[in-house]
């Protein structure tokens, strides 16, 4: 029997590609599982008004949340926190400032 070629012989073992089971790029490392929290995955992010962004970011940090990112200023002059509740959930808050 001919050996396969070098393109299908992968760890010892002959692998058989066909179009469909080609391999993708990704950006993840082959040691990171799919269930790893880092892991990149599409998700939706809620996002709330707020009258007053200085607040309610203090609200979040006084119930047990976590600011993630921000405050940062928006087009049209408001002001936008990313955070986390303590359940580990994301959301957004959108208001002014002061």
């Amino acid at each position: 029997m001919a050996s396969p070629p070098r393109h299908l012989e992968r760890e010892g073992r002959v692998t058989r590609e066909t179009p469909s089971r080609r391999r993708r790029p990704s950006n993840r490392s082959p040691d990171q599982p799919l269930n790893s929290p880092n892991f990149p995955r599409p998700m939706w992010l809620c996002h709330f008004g707020t009258g007053s962004i200085d607040d309610a970011a203090k609200r979040v940090n006084a119930n047990g949340g976590a600011i993630l990112h921000g405050p940062s200023e928006v087009p049209g002059g408001g002001f936008i926190i990313q955070a986390r509740d303590p359940q580990g959930a994301m959301f957004a808050l959108v208001g002014r400032r002061g």
